[in-house]
């Protein structure tokens, strides 16, 4: 089972493509931080119900469950995962948590990665502009 942490403030077109990668391989668990894990770190425009909703429509995401920390660590054990991907690099709490739960390591590239369209940061920016 691949298990992939995920904010997702705003999907869009290059999520769905990580997902569709990811799941065509394996289980696909997506990690959704939740509000409590977000505090100082990323603001979200939808609650977590609302994004979990919106994850559990896409058809390759097999499961979605809460990460009420940014460090995996408790999930990766908890659903038994096999592997853990990210498109945005990792911390060092993290690489701890991972070498720690024993699960292999995914680099996903977010497809179209620059574009100002497949960038959640990026739409939201330019949002703010207009």
């Amino acid at each position: 089972m691949i298990y992939l942490p995920a904010t997702i403030k705003i999907l869009t077109a290059g999520h769905v493509k990580v997902f569709k990668q990811l799941g065509r391989k394996d289980e696909l668990t997506v990690g959704l931080l939740d509000e409590e894990a977000l505090k100082g770190y990323k603001e979200c425009v939808m609650s977590f119900d609302d994004r979990k909703t919106i994850l559990e429509s896409i058809r390759w995401v097999d499961k979605v469950v809460r990460q009420s920390s940014l460090n995996p660590y408790e999930n990766l054990v908890k659903y038994r995962a096999t592997h853990i991907a990210s498109g945005d690099g990792w911390e060092l709490e993290e690489l701890e948590a991972i070498k720690k739960a024993g699960v292999k390591i995914i680099n996903v590239k977010l497809p179209g990665e620059g574009k100002k369209l497949y960038s959640s940061t990026k739409i939201k920016q330019l949002c703010q502009k207009k």
